[in-house]
């Protein structure tokens, strides 16, 4: 008794201890390097599966807390109107046939890259006969793209569409916070429902919506280099309850790519899925790979699977695959351009 006293005691302590360390706001100790680490969200959330990490991002630093306007349907937008969803470029396009680019980031590009819109409008064979309109947009999940290509194809004549998606956006799809408040879908009757964005300001949306964690302290040590070493992988998996994220984001992703080419074929639009892959994934197939190639292969879809363009010119010196940030640089961009341009022009 007095064993188990003690140790219930200590770590009641030790969880008070690490509270105030977290969100007591005392400027001594977040300038101690060994405490200031312990504030980082990863040490106690996935931040694939778990909107949690968002709202301990956004009460460990108000930076994070995302954008204050907060767009009813998508959460935030991209290089279109966010009133009817027309491109910025749309007027360029003229009598050519527009390409119509969905994606998250790795389609958008950022710092400072060479993207697929540059590439293709400087070949004057592609530019003659298209022109390509990238919805990309930093963040967005695979039920933002969708939701974004329902409510913009329309605007076209014919337009060629390619449905892009780095494999980790299927991870976001459950989410109602990441990079801010944003859509998801949840599964009411077998039947996807959305539920849209709550349109409230950060600071209120994470006062209403606490991160709803037991023990922090019980997370710190799941999340550790201590217990990978001493536990087998399986076990801190099932502690983590991997399997359950995954069937559900399964479940949801489905039917989002469900109703994504039902869509694109009631139409009778052509179209492709381009699957992005980040640097950690671009020599294993996991979960959401073998989940992908076979909801594609059912439908018989065609896609571009990224990492088998790129892999051959992987380790190229001084013209890497990717910037340091993870995203592709120009190199990956040019060949996935290459390959848009055949696909397209075929």
């Amino acid at each position: 008794m007095l064993l188990f006293s003690s140790l219930f005691f200590s770590f009641i302590i030790a969880e008070t201890a690490l509270r105030i360390l977290l969100f007591g706001d005392i400027a001594f100790l977040n300038k101690i390097p060994i405490l200031a680490k312990q504030r980082n969200p990863a040490y106690y959330v996935d931040g694939n599966s778990e909107e949690e990490f968002g709202k301990m991002a956004c009460h460990l630093n108000k930076k994070a807390c995302g954008k204050k306007d907060v767009h009813p349907l998508l959460g935030w937008t991209g290089n279109f109107s966010p009133d009817n969803y027309l491109h910025n470029e749309a007027g360029l396009v003229g009598s050519r046939r527009p390409v119509l680019l969905y994606g998250d980031s790795f389609a958008r590009c950022v710092g400072g890259t060479t993207c697929f819109q540059d590439f293709l409008g400087a070949d004057e064979e592609f530019s003659k006969d298209y022109y390509l309109l990238n919805y990309g947009v930093i963040g967005y999940g695979l039920d933002q793209i969708y939701l974004l290509l329902h409510e913009s194809v329309g605007h076209y004549d014919n337009p060629f569409v390619i449905v892009s998606l780095m494999t980790e956006d299927l991870d976001r799809s459950s989410l109602t916070y990441f990079n801010g408040q944003k859509p998801h879908f949840e599964i009411v009757n077998g039947k996807l429902v959305l539920q849209r964005p709550l349109m409230i300001e950060p600071q209120e949306f994470f006062s209403q919506y606490p991160p709803r964690i037991t023990s922090y302290l019980y997370r710190r040590l799941l999340y550790s280099n201590f217990l990978k070493a001493l536990l087998p992988g399986q076990v801190i998996s099932f502690l983590k309850h991997d399997e359950y994220y995954i069937q559900k984001k399964i479940r949801i992703n489905e039917r989002i790519i469900d109703k994504i080419i039902k869509e694109l074929r009631d139409r009778k639009l052509e179209f492709v899925f381009l699957i992005f892959h980040h640097r950690g994934n671009l020599y294993k197939d996991d979960w959401r790979d073998l989940f992908i190639r076979e909801m594609l292969d059912k439908y018989k879809v065609r896609y571009i699977w990224a990492k088998d363009i790129v892999r051959g010119y992987d380790g190229i010196e001084n013209d890497p695959l990717y910037i340091p940030d993870g995203h592709p640089a120009d190199l990956y961009n040019r060949l996935i351009s290459e390959e848009i341009k055949k696909v397209v022009s075929e």
